[in-house]
């Protein structure tokens, strides 16, 4: 199992996301563009407030996978 936290700084609401199975494997770079389609951000203006800053860790994080350490970062611009 793993957590993904959804933070609107706008209205302080706090949103916990469990990933299991399958889902696990497809994180990083994958979940990130997942996140990005179901949130439709293609139209948004990079300076809003409204532009997601997504932080995702990828399958192997914390494993003892050699380059398994990277986050992943994303910010429409």
């Amino acid at each position: 199992m793993r957590k993904y936290l959804h933070i609107d700084l706008q209205d302080r609401s706090v949103e916990t996301e469990e990933l299991h199975g399958e889902a696990i494997i497809r994180v990083g770079r994958h979940y990130i563009a997942k996140t990005l389609l179901k949130r439709g951000v293609a139209t948004v203006d990079p300076l809003s407030p409204e532009n997601p800053l997504i932080f995702s860790a990828g399958p192997f994080a914390g494993t003892n996978f050699s380059n398994a350490n990277r986050i992943y970062r994303f910010v429409l611009d």
